[in-house]
């Protein structure tokens, strides 16, 4: 059903995107419908089998927002069969019962944009939805672009992705073998360091893990009998990036750092982010401290490129890291925090004084 129909109250289509909202419990639906139509062109879909109806119908969506665990057909692999249809589209996640293992797998196998928790607070699930409204944006201006070159050029851009993604691939495939090497087969679950009970809590702006679940996570760890390194990034001129292309592409850079982190680095448990562009990862080996740093540094210096869209054009950015590695055996964790807040700053300080980024304007 979708939320305009028969609804004399609703607000109209807006232009920028229809939202899709999937969940199995009717009475949760309509509460989300009530507080987002006035923002949103809304529809529901109770259960992924009739949101894939939709779809099939020729029903466009710039946004989906699913529960995770649903019956017969389960949060991921409805996103995913919508994504055949929709590649455009951009996915959020709103779980009620939201394990660190699940956010991962969410973010990583889904492809997710966002994972909210539920009870979710109306003005961070606005702004969620907004967030993947403009990534749905960016996506079409860049087929736009690639649909209005001419043939020629087409092929000479796609051309030069596919060389440049292939070569980042082969440097990332020998930069992980490292860290591959020496994750543990055993590493311990992240239900084995946070209390069953606990809620995951988010970052507004990325939806990530924030400082206060990495806090948790961490000194859990320090309890634990284990080889615990934790592996700290800081995304250089980040506060540069988001003042003159704007926050909107800032959190795509936090978002696609973090996947990548959470793929090649920490399988067993989530990215955080602390503070501004310090993402946070914690990996379990047996490994020396200086096997772990190698292969984190290793890792960070990738040469990441990526479009974005802003609001006035299409610009080509690069994306560096810089790297450090705590092995937190032994440590208090206010000493392990005081070194994140250390390393953010040090960081922080030195891209003060760098130059700006050069980036490609189309």
């Amino acid at each position: 059903m979708t939320a305009n129909e028969g609804d004399p109250n609703a607000a109209p289509s807006v232009p920028k995107g229809r939202v899709l909202l999937v969940d199995d419990d009717p009475s949760l639906l309509a509460a989300l419908e009530r507080q987002l139509r006035k923002r949103f062109d809304i529809t529901t879909a109770a259960g992924g089998k009739q949101a894939l109806e939709f779809i099939a119908k020729g029903d466009d969506f710039a946004v989906i927002v699913s529960d995770l665990q649903m019956p017969g057909l389960s949060g991921l692999r409805f996103l995913a069969q919508a994504r055949e249809k929709l590649p455009d589209m951009v996915p959020v996640i709103l779980s009620g019962k939201a394990s660190l293992d699940l956010a991962l797998d969410a973010l990583n196998e889904g492809r997710i944009f966002r994972f909210l928790t539920k009870p979710c607070d109306s003005n961070v699930l606005s702004a969620a939805i907004d967030a993947a409204i403009e990534r749905h944006a960016a996506n079409l201006a860049e087929r736009s672009l690639l649909d209005s070159m001419g043939g020629g050029a087409v092929e000479a851009l796609r051309t030069v992705k596919e060389q440049a993604q292939k070569a980042e691939r082969t440097f990332t495939e020998l930069a992980n073998r490292s860290i591959k090497a020496i994750a543990s087969e055993a590493a311990p679950s992240a239900e084995a360091f946070l209390n069953d009970s606990a809620q995951i809590t988010t970052d507004p702006e990325s939806g990530l893990p924030d400082w206060s679940s990495a806090q948790r996570a961490i000194s859990a760890m320090l309890k634990a009998d284990y080889n615990v390194h934790l592996a700290m990034f800081h995304i250089s001129r980040f506060e540069f990036t988001c003042s003159r292309y704007g926050a909107a592409i800032g959190t795509q850079i936090l978002l696609i750092c973090s996947q990548h982190a959470a793929s090649d680095i920490s399988p067993n448990l989530p990215v955080f982010r602390w503070k501004g562009p310090v993402l946070l990862a914690l990996i379990v080996s047996n490994e020396s401290p200086a096997t772990i740093r190698n292969a984190v540094h290793s890792f960070a210096s990738i040469n990441r490129h990526q479009y974005f869209q802003t609001p006035t054009r299409t610009v080509y950015l690069p994306v560096h890291m810089s790297a450090e590695v705590i092995t937190l055996r032994g440590f208090d964790p206010v000493e392990v925090f005081s070194q994140i807040e250390q390393f953010g700053k040090q960081n922080e300080d030195s891209a003060r004084l760098s130059q700006p980024w050069r980036s490609t304007i189309l």
